[in-house]
């Protein structure tokens, strides 16, 4: 519940809220819920919100996209200088993506981009998960298909298979002790090499890295 002006707003799913000055909020969650929150701070940040046409208070979004908020994570636990700027420009995504969203555009799109979420959330083990057989099972033609997926967030069909793909190896190589081999073929990818080489273009680490800093602190 967000409040502004001595007037409540409650957030539901798909809405998004752009804290004007003197607002705010409690939590009063009615179900299990998974929110994202990312935070612009400074002297220009009215001008920055202004520069994205972003309307303060109460917005529609359309679908979270909670892959960016886990890039962001990913590179900001970083102290290196590149990994930083990997971080500010992950979270220029996440309002890019948002920022284009209209009211409109999300409700024809959001039960599209759900399916083709579930789809590679269940799916992205398989090496052959493609854009073009998630268009096929689908039913949408895989040009406009991928047009409403990079509208709604940010990125392509592609780099959320990956993206999908690397959340998954994270959590093996912290939660379990399989091998960097086994990890690649848990995650759909064919060569440990280039596995690795994708971990540690994502994350700054390469896995047996990011093992070695990550796993003992769980």
């Amino acid at each position: 519940i967000f409040r502004l002006d001595e007037k409540e707003y409650t957030l539901e799913r798909g809405n998004i809220w752009y804290y004007p000055p003197g607002s705010w909020h409690d939590y009063f969650p009615k179900e299990h819920f998974h929110y994202c929150w990312l935070s612009i701070a400074g002297k220009d940040a009215v001008e920055f919100f202004k520069l994205m046409k972003l309307k303060p208070g109460l917005n529609k979004a359309g679908v979270c996209p909670k892959h960016l908020f886990l890039d962001v994570g990913n590179n900001i636990n970083s102290l290196s200088l590149r990994q930083a700027l990997n971080a500010l420009a992950t979270a220029f995504k996440i309002v890019a993506s948002i920022s284009i969203m209209t009211p409109e555009v999300s409700q024809k799109t959001d039960k599209v981009i759900v399916k083709v979420q579930e789809l590679i959330d269940s799916n992205y083990s398989n090496p052959e998960l493609t854009v073009e057989q998630i268009a096929m099972d689908i039913g949408m033609h895989r040009g406009s298909l991928s047009r409403s997926f990079r509208k709604n967030y940010g990125v392509t069909i592609s780099d959320y298979i990956i993206s999908s793909r690397i959340r998954k190896a994270v959590d093996l190589l912290i939660s379990t002790d399989y091998s960097i081999a086994e990890i690649t073929v848990a995650c759909g990818m064919n060569s440990p090499h280039y596995f690795s080489k994708v971990f540690a273009k994502k994350t700054g680490l390469y896995p047996s890295e990011f093992r070695k800093r990550y796993a003992r602190k769980q």
